[in-house]
């Protein structure tokens, strides 16, 4: 990802170096940080669609955790659900993830309502995950690709 971000800020670089600005240092970095903030947005966007698309939405937690924040001399794209990384990046087989946390998707999805039953599919769908693992279904990736295509 790091090397995205700092292709990013190259091709930044070169496209204002391109549009020969006439600018002092303080203007520059002011220019600069406003593209690049910018970037971020258009990221987000795209992130946040890219979760509609793939409908990995339950009750919206994903897409209500997403944000961005804007410092002096960075932006950065934050989720903040739990599972934002599983999501992303899959889950490798071997690893349990806890059942109380799939009782809520278990009642909702599967319209279950008898607890003990609840309880009961939620741990086999959590061994069957610690079995095979999760597929990634990335959504911040392709956003930020999508934009470094566009900057070239």
């Amino acid at each position: 990802m790091k090397k995205f971000i700092n292709l990013i800020y190259y091709n930044i670089l070169k496209q204002m170096g391109s549009l020969n600005f006439d600018l002092d240092k303080t203007e520059f970095k002011a220019v600069f940080k406003k593209r690049i903030e910018d970037l971020a947005e258009d990221i987000f966007v795209d992130s946040q669609n890219n979760i509609i698309q793939q409908k990995i939405v339950d009750e919206g937690t994903l897409l209500n955790t997403g944000k961005v924040i804007h410092g002096e001399d960075f932006s950065e794209i934050r989720y903040d659900a739990l599972y934002a990384d599983t999501i992303e990046f899959g889950r490798n087989p071997g690893t349990m993830p806890p059942s109380s946390a799939l009782q809520g998707w278990v009642r909702r999805k599967l319209g279950i309502t008898d607890e003990k039953q609840i309880k009961s599919i939620a741990f086999l769908i959590a061994r069957d995950i610690k079995s095979r693992g999760q597929q990634p279904r990335p959504y911040l990736g392709p956003a930020v690709e999508s934009q470094r295509q566009k900057l070239k």
